[in-house]
């Protein structure tokens, strides 16, 4: 049985610029009524299936498609042939709207490497490379590992930067497969 259209209370709504909206109306028996618990739920729902919309529109773009591919493409060219096997993963800054990161296996171990906004994250926290940020990089006024969080990352503003601290951070590190 369909509920009459006045029963149905809006609880949830959201809209972007791009025409994308999402709109969650909920109706409820006769004598019950939702709790502030569970319409704060539903709103908290609701905004994550649309983000989560969202992102699968932007990542299904052709233009945003071809984009990741060439992104793939100038991040890996970065490895000078020093890469053994490649992981796509969610990007780690932002899973919504975020290009993928990669995990790049390499005579030296593991690093995360991918966009995060305006700078690229190289992370080496899973290599034989224990050299931190700090030491490799003392003289870089960016973004680098703490003992706090991950000692062994950087933030490179660009690929030419990436590429100088990848060939540092190979450099710095022997031979182990």
């Amino acid at each position: 049985m369909l509920l009459d259209q006045k029963n149905y209370t809006c609880i949830s709504s959201q809209e972007g610029s791009n025409g994308l909206g999402l709109k969650i109306l909920v109706a409820v028996p006769p004598g019950q009524v939702l709790s502030e618990a569970d319409m704060l739920e539903v709103q908290h729902l609701g905004y994550k299936l649309y983000e989560e919309l969202q992102g699968r529109l932007y990542r299904g773009h052709p233009d945003e498609i071809a984009a990741t591919k060439e992104e793939r493409v100038e991040i890996l060219r970065l490895f000078r042939g020093e890469a053994i096997f490649v992981e796509e993963i969610p990007s780690g800054y932002s899973q919504e709207y975020g290009r993928p990161w990669f995990v790049v296996t390499t005579r030296i171990g593991r690093i995360k490497i991918g966009w995060r906004k305006r700078v690229i994250n190289i992370d080496w926290s899973e290599t034989t490379n224990k050299k931190k940020a700090e030491e490799l990089f003392k003289e870089e006024q960016v973004t680098k590992g703490d003992s706090y969080d991950n000692s062994f990352y950087i933030h490179a503003w660009g690929y030419e930067k990436a590429q100088e601290y990848l060939d540092k951070l190979f450099a710095s590190q022997t031979k182990v497969f």
